[in-house]
């Protein structure tokens, strides 16, 4: 499938554009595709903290209007260039955690190819304990280990596309903690 013209923009705000885009198959037959631009790129952190040997992994619980349910996501969202700091930032203004500690980057991930054209930058973040509560939007941060986020993705309680991608990341990378194993704080 290949482009066949211009992309025509038939939705418009501030946070999402959604184009119809003209299309000719492989058997030369004409039609279009739907595209949702939400910006170039976003950013997703997963902030990691070693406390006693044990890494425990910062998530953001919010109210998420769209699916109408409370979910359990690594913090990240809207990026103006790909990169750490603007991720970084992101994620302070959601959980009021610093990084302490050089970000490492996992990589990208697109959240879903068939309809999203943004791709999101994955860091795992060295970060100190804190608990924080945002205030426009009350959204908390909750920490959990290894197994407990194994469990959490098990019964249904994490379901964020972009938040199960970036465990996928990590979990496959040379940062993955195996499970039992003590770190160094």
């Amino acid at each position: 499938m290949t482009s066949s013209g211009p992309p025509l923009c038939v939705f418009w705000t501030p946070y999402v554009e959604v184009e119809q885009v003209p299309v000719a198959f492989p058997d030369g037959r004409k039609g279009t595709y739907a595209r949702i631009n939400r910006g170039k790129h976003g950013g997703v952190c997963i902030p990691r903290h070693v406390f006693r040997g044990i890494a425990r992994y910062a998530l953001v619980r919010q109210y998420r209007y769209v699916i109408d349910r409370i979910t359990l996501e690594f913090p990240g969202g809207f990026t103006t260039e790909a990169g750490c700091a603007d991720a970084v930032r992101e994620m302070t203004e959601e959980t009021g955690i610093n990084s302490h500690g050089r970000p490492t980057s996992l990589g990208v991930l697109h959240a879903d190819t068939g309809l999203l054209a943004s791709e999101n930058d994955i860091w795992l973040v060295p970060v100190l304990d804190l608990k924080h509560v945002e205030a426009g939007t009350g959204a908390e941060t909750v920490w959990l280990t290894d197994g407990e986020l194994d469990e959490r993705v098990i019964h249904g309680e994490i379901t964020s596309g972009i938040t199960l991608g970036a465990l996928a990341k990590l979990r496959a990378s040379s940062f993955a903690i195996a499970p039992g194993t003590m770190l160094s704080s």
